[in-house]
């Protein structure tokens, strides 16, 4: 048998300098609330995310592609100001040559049968 001194200490917890062994089952008690807490939390967001979800797939195919473009637009953290600005050299030069005929548009449908090779 372990004498009294070789025997493991009981849990204990310092307050400043001082060791307080009660606070030790205070302490798991809190951080098992802790951690009961942070686990509702994310079943409640998870709970809300799906909701938000289907009641966002129910919307007409415009408000969608505008919630998507949001939610793209979000994930840039930083701008970079010389990508912008050739995306907008981008942008109004197809509108210019939509608007002087050189190009014409084409339906999705075809443009994705082209993509896949099939057209």
């Amino acid at each position: 048998m372990l004498s009294r001194r070789a025997r493991r200490p009981r849990a204990e917890q310092t307050l400043g300098d001082v060791r307080c062994p009660q606070l030790a089952p205070l302490t798991r008690l809190v951080a098992r609330k802790a951690i009961d807490y942070a686990m509702l939390q994310d079943w409640q967001m998870k709970r809300d995310v799906t909701e938000i979800l289907k009641k966002a797939l129910d919307l007409p195919p415009e408000a969608r592609a505008a919630i998507a473009g949001s939610l793209l637009d979000s994930l840039d953290a930083e701008v970079d100001e010389d990508v912008e600005a050739a995306w907008e050299a981008e942008i109004l030069r197809r509108l210019e040559e939509l608007n002087t005929g050189r190009v014409s548009p084409v339906p999705w449908a075809e443009a994705r049968r082209r993509i896949a090779g099939s057209g």
